[in-house]
């Protein structure tokens, strides 16, 4: 240990037989990760802090502790030398909005990319420090690095096209990584006091039932990926009492004349959330051919009615999901 190291570092104590020890210093190093913590803290909350449907399935986000843990070191060497822990970045001053939105990127990218799954120090010490051809170490850049938007584009559709490969028969429990993009898309929609006063559902627009009926008359062998994001849309308790099982044109058309003349400010909140929250598309694009009554001439291995509302659903799915990928590329870019 250098001089200045045990300047800093460490401290000297008395013990109880009067002998005097050297031991190491944490105060300097506590409150340094401490500010980090809360650094980080404040560039994701406002992401992930919505609660959706405030399900115990939300209560974890899904990351593991190795992408934390270089996120926060990564921060704590950005801001605070590591020889005495003293600031060399102004914590008061926080992040860059460039800073805030890269480390906001990084977070989201790394999850979709499944990149800290069964990852080892290796991976950890890359994404801290890089090291120089003189043994010297510095901080790695790319927690702060600038990326094109066709990247992070390149990221998110690989992730959607893989979700779309799924083929659901029942409701399941949506997985970790839908749940984030969810909370991503939802966050600058959704204000703090309504997230805090209101309860919400994720709703699945073309419901479950539905999509069971249909594919148990095709037979066991068909399958489609309803669970996936593209039919999946956060929604208004209020709104989700009156949708139960329809499906959504018809539900939308009951609901919306519901206000009647009374009340054309509340059927303008609703057709806001219609179009910002719900539907986002065109809402001719659930229009299926099949409606809840065609679906008794629905029979055992009929490949033509399947191709023709999964095409729907894709079509549905896709253009719904370009509205979700450029709002999150205006916002993190």
């Amino acid at each position: 240990m250098t001089d200045l190291e045990s300047k800093f570092l460490t401290t000297q104590v008395v013990r109880e037989n009067g002998s005097i020890a050297t031991v190491l210093n944490t105060d300097p190093f506590t409150n340094a990760v401490t500010a980090s913590c809360q650094l980080l803290d404040s560039v994701l909350k406002s992401r992930l802090s919505i609660r959706l449907n405030d399900t115990e399935h939300d209560k974890f986000p899904g990351h593991t502790v190795f992408q934390i843990s270089a996120t926060l070191t990564r921060i704590l060497i950005e801001f605070f030398d590591p020889v005495d822990w003293s600031e060399r970045r102004v914590v008061a001053q926080g992040f860059t909005p460039t800073e805030k939105k890269s480390i906001q990127r990084s977070y989201l990218q790394d999850r979709l990319r499944k990149f800290w799954q069964n990852s080892g120090d290796s991976k950890f010490s890359n994404r801290v420090w890089i090291y120089d051809d003189e043994g010297g170490i510095t901080g790695s850049p790319p927690l702060f690095a600038e990326e094109s938007s066709d990247a992070f584009a390149t990221t998110l559709n690989g992730w959607f096209d893989t979700e779309m490969q799924r083929r659901d028969r029942v409701r399941v429990v949506f997985n970790s990584e839908t749940r984030l993009v969810l909370k991503y898309f939802y966050s600058s929609k959704v204000s703090i006091l309504a997230d805090n006063e209101q309860y919400f559902h994720l709703d699945h627009l073309v419901p479950v039932d539905w999509w069971k009926t249909f594919l148990a008359k095709l037979g066991p062998n068909y399958g489609a990926p309803f669970n996936a994001i593209g039919n999946l849309c956060l929604m208004t308790s209020s709104d989700n009492l009156t949708k139960g099982s329809k499906l959504p044109i018809p539900w939308f058309e009951e609901r919306s004349t519901s206000f009647g003349e009374s009340d054309p400010a509340g059927r303008d909140r609703f057709l806001e959330r219609c179009n910002g929250w719900y539907f986002l598309v065109d809402r001719s694009l659930f229009a299926y051919p099949l409606e809840e009554g065609d679906l008794s001439g629905v029979g055992l291995n009929d490949v033509e009615a399947f191709v023709l509302v999964s095409r729907y659903l894709e079509d549905q799915s896709k253009e719904r999901w370009r509205v979700i990928v450029d709002q999150l590329i205006s916002e993190l870019f």
